[in-house]
């Protein structure tokens, strides 16, 4: 696959003469489009033969690669005569150093603590989501090449090709020190356009409190011990919602309150669940609690291993388990899900929903789909799920408890018992 798009209008990589084009004697430090453009020269220049950048090779460590980095960039400033302009050369470094292992133009938005969610649409047009609204950003690339070219180096330094047979891909970045990636990238075959789209979703590496969650206004005190009393003891809860609603957030922070004694599997699609680490008598780090956490492995067209997610949750039925956990419900894995709650296990989950009688009803949609049977029957299998919190824009906004399951009725016995601010028992 080639790094780089050779047949835009304009490639700023393959300048002949990046001194005569430029004209660094003319460059300022605070010209940051000018900066990126010299930086991109540098780019093409300490490439290898084999089209390679010093940051893809993968037997060197990351403070090797950074020391040859610097070593080449520094050679080809002076290639280009900029021997003078120590600022200059900094600034220049830096967003090379950005460029490779950061997130360039997208850096100051990844890095923000409060922003959720990053999308691209195209090399000028950048939105973001903060504190649950939409935001259009002022970052953008230097044109739709420099675009197409950022998001090709990204997939490559993750180990993925953009071919034809992988226009759709997607995969997790653990590398930020503050948060966990999960990158999309749709490339013009499935996109509408020239250009690739990207969407980030950003988890944090240090998971939210109970009180941290309070603070940003999820819920009082009142809900925060009836959610830790639940986490506990309820038979099951399922978190419902939209995207981007906090229903992962919340799942992640009330692992913490399963008790030490209990056992479980937490099956996703990319490593955004985890636990937090404790220290034991030896003073070693070890996870806090007795979970396993297993992650699907997808070949997308260019290798032939592959675990999916039904296939992960057939095998945590094999495990002795208390609690079963499946960060997200989409598809087939509905059927494992189902299983395990149906035997006795204390199930979580979260799925797509607009409310939570629709949350609930949404699961048994997927279960229906997965085994072929009737739609009362697959509601019947999850009588099990105690608990069913439907949230929005970072809220709780209702919470329906199931009792049982009416066989005259042919549906589960449920009340709404949280609504809009209030709860209704």
């Amino acid at each position: 696959m080639a790094l780089f798009n050779t047949h835009a209008k304009e490639n700023y990589l393959v300048a002949e003469n990046p001194q005569e084009r430029y004209g660094v004697e003319n460059i300022h430090a605070d010209d940051p489009q000018e900066i990126k453009k010299l930086m991109l020269s540098i780019v093409k220049t300490i490439m290898d033969s084999s089209n390679r950048l010093i940051s893809e090779v993968e037997d060197k460590d990351f403070e090797e690669k950074r020391r040859l980095t610097r070593k080449a960039a520094i050679s080809a400033l002076r290639q280009m005569g900029l021997n003078g302009n120590t600022q200059l050369k900094v600034r220049i470094i830096d967003e090379l150093e950005r460029y490779l292992w950061g997130y360039y133009v997208l850096d100051e938005l990844v890095n923000d603590p409060d922003i959720s969610d990053i999308r691209v649409l195209a090399w000028n047009y950048v939105r973001y989501k903060k504190h649950g609204k939409r935001y259009t950003g002022s970052q953008c690339f230097i044109d739709e090449n420099d675009y197409v070219q950022f998001v090709h180096l990204l997939a490559v330094r993750n180990k993925k090709s953009l071919s034809d047979v992988n226009a759709i891909t997607y995969f997790t970045d653990t590398t930020n020190e503050k948060f966990i990636l999960r990158f999309n990238i749709c490339t013009p075959l499935v996109s509408s356009g020239s250009m690739p789209v990207l969407t980030i979703r950003k988890i944090p590496k240090e998971k939210y409190t109970l009180e941290g969650l309070m603070e940003k206004g999820m819920f009082d005190g009142r809900m925060a011990a009836y959610l830790v009393e639940k986490a506990r003891n309820a038979t099951g809860i399922l978190f419902t919602g939209k995207g981007a609603s906090g229903k992962t957030t919340l799942l992640n922070t009330l692992l913490e309150y399963i008790d030490e004694e209990e056992s479980g599997v937490v099956i996703q699609e990319s490593d955004e669940l985890f636990i937090s680490m404790k220290t034991d008598e030896k003073g070693e780090k070890v996870p806090s609690r007795d979970i396993a956490f297993l992650h699907t492995v997808s070949y997308g067209g260019e290798g032939r291993i592959e675990y999916s997610m039904p296939e992960l949750t057939r095998n945590g039925l094999r495990m002795d388990l208390d609690y079963y956990i499946i960060g997200e419900i989409k598809g087939n894995e509905a059927e494992g899900f189902s299983m395990a709650s149906y035997t006795g296990h204390k199930c979580w989950a979260t799925v797509h929903g607009m409310s939570s009688f629709e949350g609930i009803n949404k699961l048994a949609d997927y279960v229906k789909q997965a085994t072929g049977y009737e739609f009362d029957d697959c509601l019947r299998k999850l009588i099990g799920m105690e608990v069913v919190i439907f949230m929005k824009e970072f809220k709780i906004c209702e919470i329906t408890e199931i009792y049982g399951y009416d066989t005259k009725e042919k549906n589960l016995v449920k009340k709404v018992v949280f609504q809009n601010g209030r709860w209704l028992c």
